[in-house]
Formats: C-alpha cells, structure tokens, sequence
C-alpha cells in the first residue's frame, strides 16, 4: 500500500508538532488539508495546532469539518486536548461563543 500525500504531510505535521514546532506543524497540517480536503486526521490535527496557537475560532472551523457528526447535533465545539489551564480556558472561550 502507497501513502497518499496528505498522510505523508499529516506525518511530517506530526513530527513537527511532537518537537513543539507548532508553526511548521501549521505548515504541513495545511498543506495536508489542501491536499485532500475529506481527510478527516488533516483537519483534527489543524484544530488541535490552532487551539494551541490560542485561535479559537480557526481551531473550532477544522474541528467542524473533522467531526460531521457534531455539527448536526450542536454547533458548540468541543476540542480534545490534554488537560491544562490554558487550554482550559480555551475551551471555555468556544462554549460562551
């Protein structure tokens, strides 16, 4: 089996964003994206480097587009991260939008 090209990004994303490099992971997860728009692990991945950037807005955006079924139940988002208290604070931000 051949890896297609948005895994092969996501892959690099993910090595980038392993070693805290949060803007080349913004680089490869987009390229990613761009590259196969249905990939859902692509736009997960973009939400959680947004969320970490603190952009609330652009993190919820590729959180909607990586889990449809959220958005025919609620258009609150609701994104997975570890724990911490920026990040909780994050989350609170989306659910007052």
């Amino acid at each position: 089996m051949k890896p297609n090209k948005s895994s092969v990004l996501v892959g690099l994303g993910n090595n980038a964003y392993a070693t805290h490099d949060l803007q080349q992971a913004l680089r490869y997860y987009t390229l990613a994206y761009e590259s196969d728009t249905k990939s859902q692990c692509a736009s997960y991945n973009l939400s959680l480097v947004y969320a970490a950037l603190g952009d609330v807005a652009n993190a919820a955006h590729y959180q909607r587009i990586a889990d449809p079924l959220l958005t025919s139940f609620s258009s609150k988002i609701v994104i997975r991260w570890p724990r911490t208290p920026r990040q909780f604070t994050l989350r609170q931000q989306i659910w007052s939008d």
